[in-house]
């Protein structure tokens, strides 16, 4: 699978020069360093859900405005082929290819294939209004959701409230695939 790198990084920086801002301000205003704004603006680092959600808000923009590169797109149905999936990879050993076209506000699923490599773990637990359900396609995945954690193996499937802390890590010898959904998006 070949697939196609999103460049969140010139977007964010494009938006922030438009809006007069400077690396600083943006830095202050969401707690980040001026390292990570930098290297986020640069694509040395891929931003967590969290940082891209800071710097989102301060922009004044969803998330999924530096994720979609289709925003105007209406058709009704698409067809992604296997090579044309972007990547967002938030680490080394986590890598979430979008089975979704785009996330432009008018969708209200957001669908990825998901590669956890061994060792692989969202230690922060993460929060957002909705739903999320996944099912396994190989590997174990250890899922926590508030004070309870489940072991997930192949053809396990999970659903619960996002509004509820969760998080996960592979505690198993080999990578982790996973097809998740999302409602409403939250990239």
């Amino acid at each position: 699978m070949t697939p196609v790198e999103i460049d969140i990084g010139s977007k964010i920086k494009k938006l922030r020069i438009a809006r007069g801002f400077r690396q600083e301000d943006v830095a202050r205003m969401t707690d980040l360093s001026m390292s990570m704004i930098s290297q986020v603006e640069n694509n040395r680092v891929s931003p967590s859900i969290a940082t891209l959600k800071k710097i989102a808000s301060f922009l004044g923009k969803n998330t999924s405005f530096f994720l979609d590169e289709d925003e105007n797109s209406t058709q009704p149905c698409f067809v992604l082929k296997r090579n044309e999936r972007k990547l967002w990879s938030l680490s080394p050993k986590i890598h979430f290819y979008l089975l979704t076209p785009n996330l432009n506000k008018t969708r209200k699923i957001e669908l990825m294939w998901n590669v956890i490599k061994t060792g692989g773990v969202m230690e922060t637990p993460y929060t957002h209004e909705g739903e999320e359900c996944g099912v396994i396609i190989q590997g174990r995945l250890e899922f926590t959701i508030g004070n309870q954690s489940c072991l997930l193996e192949k053809g396990d499937s999970i659903y619960f409230d996002a509004s509820i802390p969760h998080k996960w890590r592979n505690v198993g010898s080999k990578d982790v695939h996973v097809v998740w959904a999302v409602t409403p998006p939250t990239l």
